[in-house]
Parts: structure tokens; C-alpha cells; sequence
């Protein structure tokens, strides 16, 4: 279990067929405060034509944490 959900930022894809997002509990269920991004594309594409989305949310989750926990 993660200490602060609200520092979790979860990439998804919209039509992903290997990672089902019907008739399971969401992220936000499980980890309440968490962010989910959802993208275009499946699960294979997402990973070779959206890395710069993933970069992104690496990037926004290390800010939310400087921001939360560094004075």
C-alpha cells in the first residue's frame, strides 16, 4: 500500500487488451487521491508512441512530492 495515493499518477491506455479496466475496482477505489492519466491508443502502442506522456507523469509525480514534503 502506498504511504500518499495522492503522489501516484497512473498511465493508462483507453483501448489497453491486456490490462482490463471493466468489471475490476479502479486505481481510485483501491488507492483513494491517486491521478489517472488515460491516453489514446492500446497497450503496445501506448508504450512505443506515447513515452513522452509516461515522462511527463514521472516528471508531475516527483514535482507533486518536492512540492508536499521540502520546504
Amino acid at each position: 500500500v502506498p504511504v500518499d495515493p495522492s503522489l501516484i499518477i497512473a498511465v493508462q491506455a483507453k483501448e489497453d487488451a491486456y490490462i482490463p479496466r471493466t468489471g475490476v475496482r479502479s486505481l481510485q477505489e483501491i488507492w483513494p487521491g491517486c491521478e489517472i492519466r488515460y491516453l489514446d491508443g492500446g497497450h503496445v502502442s501506448a508504450y512505443l508512441f506515447k513515452q513522452g506522456l509516461f515522462r511527463q507523469a514521472i516528471y508531475d509525480a516527483f514535482d507533486r512530492f518536492l512540492q508536499k514534503y521540502t520546504m
